[in-house]
């Protein structure tokens, strides 16, 4: 059970990453042409990022039972190892920020507004000016003490 539901998905991504950039560089050799990486970039951004996200996550769930094979004694790791499962399962919530931050004009965007919200002045003046109706109130004021003095 821990060869094939542990070991074996960490290894397979792994492999499968590395054949696929191999294949990539293959098929442009085939074909007689270079190899532009500015075309797979993203492509190879992505899929090297997905595979270190999923493996790092992934590896301590398999490191410390195969550390308890090796000799370990059981009690040790045992705390660590329940925050990893839970890390396990977390990893998939982070896929879409990897997928998303491949696009240069959002992660610009992103920033500027994340950096405008902290960085905006809380304290704003306000200039008071009189307005029509004050104006109003004042003349009336004005008129009625010019009555009385009379």
């Amino acid at each position: 059970e821990f060869i094939f539901n542990t070991t074996t998905p960490i290894l397979v991504e792994g492999i499968a990453s590395i054949l696929f950039i191999m294949r990539i560089i293959w098929q442009k050799q085939r074909l007689r042409r270079s190899v532009e990486w500015r075309k797979q970039r993203r492509l190879t951004i992505q899929l090297i990022l997905m595979s270190v996200l999923n493996i790092s996550f992934n590896l301590p769930i398999y490191l410390i039972p195969l550390a308890h094979l090796f000799g370990l004694p059981p009690e040790y790791g045992v705390q660590p190892e329940l925050y990893f499962f839970f890390l396990g399962y977390f990893v998939i919530f982070l896929f879409p920020f990897i997928c998303l931050s491949q696009y240069p004009g959002l992660r610009k965007s992103l920033k500027r507004k994340i950096l405008c919200m902290t960085s905006q002045d809380h304290h704003a003046t306000a200039t008071v000016a009189p307005t029509e109706m004050a104006t109003r109130i004042g003349t009336l004021a004005r008129y009625k003490s010019a009555m009385v003095h009379e």
